[in-house]
């Protein structure tokens, strides 16, 4: 079976040869002649045939040979512009691989940063750490700084208040020893008076004054009070002069008093001065003066104790 391609070759009419008859009647005359023609026209179209039907195979195997050309060359096309999609795909794979680099770079500079700003903050956290730690110690030792303060101040305000209670007791032995002395004071004004002897009285020595019981005198209620050349005094006094109320190096109660001025209220004592072998000079004076205070005003002693503490 031909192809339509072929049909159309093989119907297409032959130059110079003719299918219709010329004439109605054959020519017996050149009948041989036209024997030969006839014979030479087949052959002649036989050949133009098979030439045309190898032309026509030729054709149809070029046709067939372009149509795959075509498809080849459509397939590489399509692979081509495939291709080229991808290469220009590929290029803005690179400009985003790019920029993607670019901002990766930005992150690892600022990661860096990021780094070293936590370094310095963990060098100020331990930093931080070891001042919190010296300053816990610092604060310990305040504690202990502290304490010790509150304790002593404790200490001193007892021992504050015993200075208290000692000299409210002292007040009140003082109030004591002034009635037995003014009690003793009028006694002697009796012996006095009765002596007829009341100026210019001479004691010279006086050893072992007792005043309530006590080798311990108080001087009270007596002012300008004149005492020479005495010895023997105890309370860890030795060669005391008192000499207008001026005492050296006299220790009282275990306070010791240095180059003191005793004026009328800076005399103070526990045990008061034991005064043993006292001699008295111009005791006129220390009698007829016997009712004014050295010790007028005891409250001063309590505020130089307090002075002093």
């Amino acid at each position: 079976m031909t192809s339509s391609f072929e049909s159309i070759v093989l119907n297409t009419p032959v130059k110079g040869v003719s299918n219709k008859r010329r004439g109605g009647r054959k020519m017996v005359e050149n009948d041989d002649h036209c024997d030969e023609k006839k014979r030479k026209n087949r052959d002649s179209q036989r050949n133009y045939r098979e030439k045309k039907k190898r032309y026509v195979e030729e054709l149809e195997t070029n046709h067939n040979e372009s149509i795959d050309l075509n498809d080849r060359l459509m397939r590489e096309l399509d692979t081509l512009k495939k291709k080229k999609d991808a290469n220009e795909e590929n290029e803005i794979l690179k400009e985003e691989n790019k920029k993607i680099q670019e901002e990766n770079d930005s992150l690892k500079e600022e990661i860096e940063k990021l780094r070293k700003e936590k370094e310095e903050l963990n060098n100020k956290v331990e930093k931080s750490r070891e001042k919190k730690k010296k300053m816990y110690i610092e604060n310990e030792k305040l504690q202990d700084e502290n304490k010790d303060l509150k304790t002593e101040i404790q200490e001193s305000q007892e021992l504050i208040q015993e200075m208290k209670e000692e000299m409210q007791k002292m007040k009140e032995e003082k109030e004591n020893q002034k009635i037995q002395e003014n009690t003793m004071n009028d006694q002697e004004m009796e012996v006095i008076e009765d002596s007829g002897e009341t100026n210019n009285i001479d004691i010279n020595i006086i050893d072992n004054i007792l005043f309530n019981n006590s080798s311990d005198v108080l001087l009270n209620n007596s002012s300008d009070v004149l005492l020479n050349n005495s010895s023997n005094v105890s309370n860890n006094g030795s060669g005391v002069y008192i000499n207008n109320f001026t005492l050296d190096d006299v220790y009282i109660d275990n306070f010791p008093i240095n180059n003191s001025i005793i004026d009328n209220n800076d005399i103070i004592g526990n045990n008061y001065l034991g005064l043993n072998s006292i001699g008295f000079s111009n005791n006129n004076d220390f009698l007829s003066n016997w009712n004014y205070s050295i010790l007028q005003n005891f409250d001063s002693i309590q505020n130089s104790l307090n002075n002093f503490f």
